[in-house]
Parts: structure tokens; sequence; C-alpha cells
């Protein structure tokens, strides 16, 4: 599939999933299985919570890549973090 002249994420096999809180071993789960059939898999997570720590040894021991926000942050978290003041007041104000 090509777009706007390159191919499209889902042609490089390029894909996201949204696992919306939980169970924080589920996206270990997923990307395992992935991993198994080849597919080189990258998981980033939320650092709210701790990560279950042998899901994360078995998952890089398996070739997987981790990216996480750090400082225990939520994606929220990390948003309002590093957003300036005029960016917050537009999202509240939204909100609102």
């Amino acid at each position: 599939m090509v777009a706007h002249g390159r191919p499209s994420f889902e042609a490089k096999a390029v894909g996201l999933l949204d696992f919306d809180g939980g169970d924080e071993e589920r996206p270990f789960k997923y990307a395992s299985s992935l991993n198994s059939l080849g597919y080189r898999v990258s998981i980033f997570m939320d650092s709210d919570r701790p990560l279950p720590a042998k899901a994360v040894t078995d998952f890089r021991s398996e070739g997987g890549s981790l990216f996480e926000w750090g400082f225990g942050f939520s994606i929220e978290q990390a948003i309002f973090d590093a957003a300036p003041n005029s960016v917050i007041v537009s999202i509240l104000e939204f909100a609102l």
C-alpha cells in the first residue's frame, strides 16, 4: 500500500496496539507472540506502575525493545510535565 508517494506504515509492518491500562504483563504476552513470528517488536509503556521484572527480562532476551516515560509518569503526566503553560490552559479550556 502506497500513500503520498511512499509506503504506508502498514506496508512496512508497523502497527500499534493500545492496551488501555490493566494488566502490565499483557503487552509482553502479545509482543512475545509477535517476536516468535519473526517480527521486530517494541513496547512503549507508562511508568507510573512497576513493570513486571521477569516479563521485561524475557522480552528483552527475545530481542524486544522497551521504551517508557520514566520518572514514574503516565502519558498524561508526561504531557502536562512537558507542555508549556499556554498548552495546558488550552487543554483545560477544551475539556471544560
